[in-house]
């Protein structure tokens, strides 16, 4: 019985024995295969990490190669860009070039009259000596629409020294005149004239008069179409600058008596001008001589008076602007009645010039003909203001 109980446990120690040298080698094994997996996910960890390295590389590598692409067509495309502009200047220098000296074998061979001057106004040149290469400059409607002056822009204070023909009337009063022409047409048909449309407006303002509500006593209105062509003559130590014709209307404003106008206030003149002016260095004429167009009933001996004829002697030096108009002169060759005495005019006048655009003014006149109402009327006055210049 003893020696069974021993056998039985020296059976178990040894199944014991067994079992632990059994669950030490799965062990083992669970601890080998633990860091064969270990070794494995390190591995593979390393293996995506060096793929991700590798990805990096190839995307800065194309990134670089596209930056080096853009820069190689930006340079391309701006070198491309340059040379296409300097094409297009080049191009644009020689087509300015030949139409340069085009325009000057024109103006040399169909206007040969005109001075380099009087080709400058009239093309819109600038000046070639100041400007190399310079082209003509195209006429466009600021240029053509120009406003010049054309027979005195002024505002003075006036004393009448000839009694008023209205009791009402006072002596000292305001005169103004604005005065202007515009061009119309440049080089017109090729001739080199210049078409112009001119107004002139004078008005006698009794602007002191308060009693008699400061009327404006007479104004006149003179409308004009003028073609002047630019001349280069030297004769006598001068030049002959321009020759002028054209068309010139000159009313009051007044409506006749047979339409219902006061009587004796209505006066009118339609002539045909011809105007040329001789200059110097510093001094000056115009001669002015006209035709008449229409006779008006209500002013049936006005060109008696006003004549075919006015000469303009002008001087110009630094500030100083001096000029002398007689007027009523060749009036022997119109019709109507016969008039023994001198009924002209004369009239003084100076500017002395602040700056370049006015200047005080003074003006002297006597004789017939200041302004068209009074044209058979003697006046003497005198007056100072200020001119506007150019």
């Amino acid at each position: 019985m003893k020696i069974c109980r021993f056998m039985m446990l020296v059976f178990t120690a040894y199944a014991l024995t067994i079992l632990n040298a059994k669950t030490d080698s799965k062990k083992q094994e669970v601890e080998s295969l633990d860091s064969k997996t270990t070794a494995c996910h390190t591995e593979a960890l390393a293996e995506v990490s060096q793929t991700l390295e590798s990805k990096k590389d190839i995307l800065c590598l194309h990134t670089r190669y596209d930056k080096n692409l853009d820069s190689n067509k930006y340079a391309a495309n701006t070198k491309q860009n340059l040379d296409s502009n300097s094409a297009q200047k080049d191009t644009t220098h020689n087509m300015q070039s030949q139409r340069n000296n085009n325009m000057k074998k024109e103006e040399t061979h169909e206007y040969p009259l005109l001075d380099k001057k009087s080709k400058d106004e009239l093309f819109g040149t600038i000046n070639t000596a100041e400007i190399p290469d310079a082209i003509p400059a195209p006429l466009t409607t600021k240029a053509l629409l120009s406003v010049e002056d054309w027979r005195d822009t002024y505002f003075i204070y006036l004393y009448n020294f000839t009694p008023m023909e209205n009791p009402r009337h006072i002596p000292n009063e305001l005169k103004g005149q604005i005065s202007f022409r515009v061009p119309l047409s440049r080089n017109i048909f090729k001739s080199g004239g210049i078409l112009y449309f001119a107004f002139t407006d004078t008005f006698f303002f009794q602007v002191f008069n308060e009693k008699a509500s400061s009327p404006v006593r007479d104004n006149d209105f003179q409308p004009e179409f003028l073609f002047t062509y630019p001349m280069n003559v030297v004769f006598w130590g001068g030049t002959l600058t321009e020759l002028t014709t054209g068309w010139r209307h000159i009313s009051n404003g007044e409506i006749n008596i047979e339409h219902g106008g006061a009587a004796d206030r209505s006066r009118g003149s339609d002539r045909w001008i011809f105007k040329a002016r001789w200059t110097t260095k510093h001094w000056g004429v115009d001669m002015e001589a006209f035709a008449p167009v229409r006779f008006y009933p209500e002013n049936p001996f006005i060109y008696k008076y006003l004549g075919s004829l006015e000469i303009k002697i002008f001087m110009r030096y630094n500030k100083h602007l001096a000029d002398a108009t007689i007027t009523g002169l060749l009036r022997y060759f119109q019709p109507g009645k016969k008039i023994d005495s001198l009924h002209g005019g004369l009239r003084l006048s100076y500017t002395y010039k602040l700056n370049p655009y006015y200047g005080v003014y003074m003006q002297y006149f006597v004789g017939y003909g200041d302004y068209l109402y009074e044209y058979d009327k003697i006046g003497h006055r005198i007056g100072i203001g200020v001119r506007f210049v150019r």
